[in-house]
């Protein structure tokens, strides 16, 4: 027994010196790494250079010294993963977690953006920012919690050099009616414009009186970036706004009074000066790159009206960036003609009825596509193959592209007028297209898909919903050029789309691996493809395989997830 125990005090012992022995190994190899010439503090200054996800998820996987300084001092932001639901972007985190962690950060952290949070309260997110002295950029957008008294209250306790305030919750869109929300308003702008004199950006869905507006302009003239919704402020406000801002680089606001001619929209803020449409051209900043001038919340006011034509014939030609949502009118030519050098051009419209374009509108958008040579991003509210072909030809920049209205549910407008021809000259014009929306074509087949994978080797986004003609050979074409560099595939509404190909894309996962993040199918496919979809999410489990619905709202370019973050 005695000879026994020694045996096993002397196998614990060698066990125990072997781990030991191990862990000093793993020491001093995680040592001797020429990484560990520097100092934690010259190594963070390398490190916070990286998003936040991706120093968890990633570099703190390293070494044990990379994650203790990640998972302490590298937390600089919170925010929702980019390819959630646009309704649940944070998925299943609770409201009381995520300001938990919000918290254990505090010390580090500098960005929190609260999106969809149905729970969420002026009162919680009040005692949040209490707690954090670093924040620069705070946003709280779709949280219907939220009441104009709420943002009152937070106001009150954000830090002086906030840089970055958006608050987008309420419903009546910019519609303040009753005299206590109009008090409200002002406190809230007025304890702004105390408090928060290091704004940059600045997005706010309502406003109380207009004289407000103008202390708050005197206050944060360092303002870069502003996007009001509110039917108190007019053209006269704009004028006020670009005299105020010199530094200003985007600029929207929603308000009924920009259809508006009268004399008493005239009237100045300081009593300074009356700003007509002559002498609005003339008190534009340098710097305005990006500009949206809305009636509604999803129509753009007629640019082909006086105030527009003046203002685009004096600094057109400056802008990068134009929404314009709404159906044709003569402001697709004045575009054209004045807006030579725009990036971003969104003339989508909030219709999601088949929309047919006429020879004469046809004719219109491709003149202004064989202008704009230097586009990026692009949203028509339809194409034909004649428009493709001329991007194709004129736009080798071309980045993002929808052409279709947007609208609730799954409502789709069909886009008869474009096929393979269309989509063909187009890959093969703009190779740089990272985005790209197919929805409702249901003449493009396999060509098409052959044409986006030889050509379009950087594609990350392609919906196909209502692609009728798309089949298991166009999904195989794709996989081979575009497995490694496509995150999401929309192929809803694609009848010919079969457990076939399904399975098909299964084989090249287990062989290659993907990049994909999101897949959408249509809930029969789902039921008969089981196996096949089981399998796919062993190999990926970060796959997220969405059945009925992508759950990813188009709205256009302009503050719509992903869409504007990519």
């Amino acid at each position: 027994m005695a000879r026994g125990s020694s045996n096993n005090c002397s196998n614990s012992s060698s066990s125990s010196s072997s781990s030991s022995s191990s862990r000093n190994r793993e020491e001093i190899g995680e040592q001797r790494s020429i990484m560990a010439c520097l100092a934690d503090d010259t190594l963070l200054e390398v490190l916070r250079h990286l998003p936040t996800r991706y120093l968890l998820h990633a570099v703190a996987l390293v070494c044990r010294r990379w994650r203790r300084l990640c998972e302490s001092r590298l937390v600089y932001e919170l925010v929702p993963p980019l390819w959630t639901p646009t309704y649940n972007p944070w998925g299943d985190m609770t409201e009381g977690r995520i300001l938990k962690l919000a918290k254990q950060h505090a010390s580090t952290l500098v960005t929190i953006q609260l999106h969809g949070l149905k729970q969420l309260n002026g009162k919680a997110l009040e005692e949040t920012c209490m707690e954090l002295p670093h924040l620069h950029h705070l946003e709280v957008v779709s949280c219907p919690q939220f009441t104009v008294a709420d943002y009152a209250r937070i106001s009150k306790n954000l830090p002086s050099h906030l840089s970055t305030l958006v608050l987008l919750n309420l419903p009546q869109n910019g519609i303040v009616s009753n005299t206590s929300d109009i008090s409200s308003c002002d406190d809230f702008i007025g304890t702004l414009q105390k408090h928060c004199q290091s704004l940059q950006k600045l997005a706010l869905d309502i406003f109380g009186s207009p004289g407000a507006l103008d202390g708050l302009l005197q206050a944060c003239h360092g303002l870069v970036s502003l996007n009001l919704n509110s039917n108190t402020l007019g053209w006269h406000h704009v004028g006020c706004i670009f005299q105020s801002c010199l530094s200003l680089c985007e600029l929207s606001l929603i308000s009924a009074l920009l259809d508006s001619n009268d004399e008493k929209d005239t009237i100045p803020l300081n009593k300074t000066k009356v700003f007509n449409s002559n002498s609005l051209s003339e008190t534009i900043p340098n710097s305005l790159v990006s500009l949206r001038l809305y009636k509604s919340t999803k129509q753009s006011f007629a640019w082909e009206s006086e105030p527009g034509v003046h203002l685009l014939r004096a600094r057109g030609q400056q802008l990068q960036q134009l929404h314009a949502h709404g159906l044709f009118n003569s402001s697709w030519y004045i575009i054209h003609t004045l807006c030579f050098n725009l990036k971003c051009l969104d003339l989508s419209h909030s219709n999601a009825q088949t929309y047919v374009l006429t020879k004469l509108e046809e004719s219109v958008i491709v003149r202004l596509v064989q202008q704009l040579k230097k586009l990026e991003d692009l949203a028509l509210p339809a194409a034909t193959d004649r428009i493709l072909f001329e991007l194709g030809g004129h736009c080798p920049h071309l980045s993002k592209f929808f052409f279709q209205g947007h609208g609730p549910g799954l409502q789709l407008p069909a886009q008869s007028q474009v096929t393979d021809f269309g989509v063909s000259s187009l890959a093969q014009g703009c190779t740089k297209l990272h985005v790209l929306s197919l929805e409702g074509c249901d003449k493009v087949t396999i060509t098409s898909a052959r044409a986006l994978a030889f050509h379009c080797r950087e594609l990350q986004v392609l919906q196909l919903m209502g692609c009728r003609c798309w089949t298991d050979d166009a999904v195989a074409v794709l996989l081979p050029r575009l497995g490694h560099s496509l995150l999401f595939l929309d192929l809803l509404a694609c009848p010919q789309i079969s457990s076939a190909g399904l399975y098909g894309m299964l084989q090249f996962i287990q062989a290659h691996g993907t990049s994909l993040r999101v897949l959408a199918i249509s809930r029969a496919l789902f039921a008969s493809s089981r196996s096949e979809l089981a399998e796919m999410k062993k190999l990926v489990p970060f796959l997220d395989i969405r059945k009925g619905h992508a759950r990813i709202d188009w709205t256009g370019f302009y503050n719509s997830r992903p869409w504007s973050y990519l």
